[in-house]
């Protein structure tokens, strides 16, 4: 019974065996899930693990995303800052366009303003010259024909004339060209010197009353016979207006060459001709108002030759004297162009070397000094116009007379 006991035994424990190798090819569900109660440790490991892996590989992704992202927006950044500095310079260009355009336009306009504000100013003291030099030798043609007619009406023969109303003729002179004084000069032949004399000394004071200076009756025959030596012809001052300080009554003006010159040259010409330009010094010492007047003793001065004839005959008249008007250039321009335009320029030139500067200051012409002293960079505005009425100024010119041209500049 005990063998047969344990062969029982033996056979409970194969099929016992057996049961657990079938049970092992498949475990029912319920194995897992207390297993699970059994074991949550392993469970929960093998969880987070699982769980581990997944949030990496998110975070990578997201990563990866983000960087894109971002590079896509620098991309877009440079683009949006590209194309702003491409719209702020292009702003900045229309912009810069605009004020320059609009400065040239201004500028433009304030220069055609200029030029025409100048370009009136000086027309008008270019015409004014052109009328003073006109109504100059109008007045000194006027005042020669009064001689020859009254010489004429009272049967006196040259050069035995004395103009009446020395005073009244003179003033009207004087006024008529805006001069400082005028001298009557007569030609004397040799033959004619030996009565000169006597006609001076009985007809001196008849016109020195007459004078508008101080009437200083200082003719005495020492002085004539002194200056009556020469036994060639001689052009002797007569009568003046305004007297003289000195005694220039038969002082002889052939011997200056620039008297002589321009004497016979309009004498030759038949009108008056305009000398060279002098400093008032030179004239000073004949006219006293020549230097009571000028505000500087270089002021410019010129003498106008006025011939005088003994009739009216162009073909059958003869030169017997001259008027010598002593003209001072800046009165010319005086008053001319209103006194708030100051600045402008004028510049006389005269074929005869001389060339003198003025400026335009509230009005009045103020001497600047010798020379083109004008602003060179104004040239291309000149105006000018010649101060001259010759008939002929070719022919006035080949005589030794001498051509002036007056330019205007801002």
């Amino acid at each position: 019974s005990t063998t047969k006991q344990s062969t029982q035994n033996t056979n409970r424990k194969q099929n016992s065996t057996t049961m657990s190798l079938a049970t092992t090819d498949k475990v029912p569900l319920s194995d897992y899930e207390s297993a699970s109660e059994e074991e949550p440790g392993l469970v929960m490991t093998m969880n987070s693990e699982t769980e581990g892996h997944t949030s990496d590989d998110g975070s990578s992704n997201t990563r990866d995303e983000v960087a894109r992202v971002e590079e896509i927006i620098a991309k877009e950044t440079k683009v949006v800052n590209r194309w702003r500095f491409v719209v702020i310079l292009a702003m900045t260009l229309v912009a810069a366009g605009v004020m320059a355009a609009t400065y040239i336009i201004m500028n433009q306009e304030e220069e055609k303003a200029f030029e025409n504000a100048f370009q009136q100013y000086a027309s008008t003291l270019v015409e004014s010259s052109s009328f003073t030099a006109e109504t100059i030798q109008e007045s000194c043609q006027d005042f020669a024909d009064q001689m020859t007619s009254s010489a004429k009406s009272l049967k006196h023969t040259w050069p035995y004339v004395t103009l009446p109303d020395l005073d009244i003729h003179g003033a009207n002179l004087r006024k008529q060209t805006n001069s400082v004084g005028f001298a009557i000069i007569h030609f004397l032949s040799a033959q004619q010197k030996q009565n000169w004399t006597p006609y001076v000394l009985a007809n001196a004071p008849s016109w020195y009353g007459n004078s508008s200076f101080l009437p200083v009756p200082y003719v005495l025959t020492e002085t004539l016979q002194i200056q009556f030596d020469s036994p060639s012809p001689q052009w002797p001052i007569w009568q003046a207006d305004p007297w003289p300080v000195q005694p220039v009554t038969n002082l002889d003006m052939k011997p200056f060459d620039t008297v002589q010159r321009n004497g016979l040259a309009a004498s030759q010409l038949g009108e008056g001709v305009m000398g060279e330009i002098e400093d008032n010094n030179n004239i000073a010492y004949a006219f006293p108002t020549v230097g009571s007047v000028a505000p500087r003793p270089d002021e410019p001065h010129s003498i106008f030759y006025q011939p005088l004839y003994n009739n009216f005959s162009l073909t059958e008249r003869q030169a017997v004297g001259l008027v010598l008007v002593v003209l001072r250039w800046g009165l010319f321009f005086n008053n001319k162009i209103p006194k708030d335009v100051n600045g402008i320029h004028l510049v006389l030139e005269s074929s005869c070397a001389n060339v003198v500067t003025y400026e335009i200051v509230d009005g009045i012409a103020v001497y600047k000094g010798k020379g083109d002293l004008s602003d060179k960079s104004y040239k291309s505005y000149e105006m000018s116009a010649p101060f001259n009425t010759y008939a002929n100024s070719e022919q006035a010119n080949e005589l030794g007379a001498c051509l002036f041209l007056l330019k205007v500049y801002p």
